[in-house]
């Protein structure tokens, strides 16, 4: 068998597979699923599909990976922030390839540290060469621009800055008698002669809303543990030069 790891964004044909693969593991409307893959792109972050017989009309989609850039680091280090195989072929090695392409495509790009995140596989990816790690930050989702991410993580206000530019902007307010601005349509103000009168019924106020319906989770005990930082063990592994 050979396999071909490839960049979905170059090779969209498989974009279904992948979707099916991803949704096999993690559930989601095949709508979110495609917006999220479509997000792949040589800047990063980058969606890697392992194919079979790539090149080939029996081509298909056997494992995905992701991989996201990682800020503040001094050497150049990515995050890998899944890796999955098609739950039919698991238990035949296939992890370990996808693993070692997704390793092999990070070096050629130029990274010298790869990280992950694991609640359940330490044990693996011990077997591949990580070891446990301190966190890291990657914007990944690529919900904030590139060229913000300096001055997000760099350039942040203290909150006792934060704090006394406000109570300085409000006391100038005050002393000079200007009053806040207002971004929003007016409306004129009826004349006022005086106190209404308390003859004068007032509206009756109205009641709190009932409070929301109890939500019942579906999640099982090993999706929680997914999402608790307890136990998420982040991981990392350097490069060949």
């Amino acid at each position: 068998m050979t396999f071909e790891l490839l960049p979905l964004h170059k090779n969209k044909q498989f974009s279904t597979e992948c979707a099916e693969i991803l949704n096999e593991e993690w559930k989601r409307s095949m709508t979110a699923r495609f917006h999220a893959l479509e997000k792949s792109r040589d800047e990063y972050p980058v969606n890697l599909v392992l194919i079979e017989q790539a090149g080939t009309s029996e081509a298909f989609v056997v494992g995905h990976s992701r991989l996201a850039l990682v800020q503040g680091q001094t050497d150049k280090s990515c995050f890998l922030e899944s890796v999955v195989i098609r739950k039919r072929l698991r238990g035949k090695g296939l992890g370990r390839i996808l693993m070692e392409k997704t390793e092999q495509f990070a070096e050629k790009e130029g990274f010298k540290v790869i990280y992950l995140t694991t609640h359940d596989k330490e044990e693996f990816y011990a077997h591949l060469g990580y070891e446990k790690s301190q966190p890291v930050v990657s914007f990944g989702t690529d919900i904030i621009p590139e060229h913000l991410v300096k001055q997000l993580t760099g350039n942040l206000d203290s909150e006792e800055h934060l704090a006394s530019t406000i109570k300085h902007t409000c006391a100038d307010t005050v002393k000079n008698g200007n009053p806040p601005v207002s971004h929003g349509p007016t409306t004129p103000k009826a004349p006022c002669s005086g106190p209404i009168p308390s003859s004068v019924p007032r509206p009756p106020v109205p009641a709190p809303p009932p409070p929301p319906p109890p939500v019942v989770s579906k999640l099982q005990t090993s999706d929680i543990s997914r999402f608790d930082p307890a136990c998420i063990v982040w991981m990392k592994k350097r490069l060949q030069a």
